[in-house]
């Protein structure tokens, strides 16, 4: 549709199609649209997990240890005096343990910031937007992000709508594992 560049932000606006009709997720009262994400997402994982080393080629980043140990970094540089308050918080920044199961789970295109207010829903369909941060990373990432500070047991139940709609035959044993990693980072 077009391209602008603000010079005041300094931002380019790739505008690729007007959604008519669509509607935030956030303003649905049906917590069923919650479920729908998550299957859409669990589906779109499942779809391109096999294809990263592909996708590499095509310049889309992939997200390994210097990624995960620098957003460490930069919260532990952040907290400032919150390290008096919470005196673990300076070791745990160090702990590449925390990040491990990450590097090792299969891989598959994520959105980055995958969250209620990037999901506009039309005619019962889910429209995922402002993928500027996508990448190649383990699918628990985008499940977290998008379940970050829910309810215990809202959050189990999408979780485990997404599951079952990326694994029809159920999650691999390092599902639970890789999603507690992926919302040690997502915090």
């Amino acid at each position: 549709i077009g391209f602008r560049h603000d010079d005041l932000t300094e931002s380019d606006w790739l505008v690729l199609e007007f959604l008519d009709g669509a509607t935030p997720l956030l303003d649905s009262r049906r917590t069923r649209s919650l479920d729908r994400a998550a299957e859409w997402l669990g589906s779109f994982h499942g779809a391109t997990e096999g294809l990263w080393p592909d996708l590499l080629l095509s310049g889309i980043p992939f997200r390994d240890a210097e990624w995960y140990q620098g957003w460490m970094d930069r919260t532990a540089g952040w907290a400032g005096a919150l390290h008096v308050r919470y005196p673990w918080l300076a070791p745990a920044c160090r702990r590449s343990d925390l990040y491990e199961p990450l590097l090792t789970a299969p891989h598959s295109v994520v959105h980055g910031e995958f969250s209620p207010a990037n999901v506009l829903l039309r005619d019962g369909e889910v429209l995922p937007v402002d993928w500027e941060s996508a990448a190649m990373a383990p699918g628990e990432l985008d499940l977290a992000f998008f379940t970050l500070g829910w309810p215990r047991r809202l959050r189990r139940r999408v979780e485990a709508a997404y599951a079952r709609r990326r694994w029809p035959g159920g999650p691999p044993a390092t599902f639970e594992e890789t999603l507690r990693a992926a919302r040690t980072h997502a915090c």
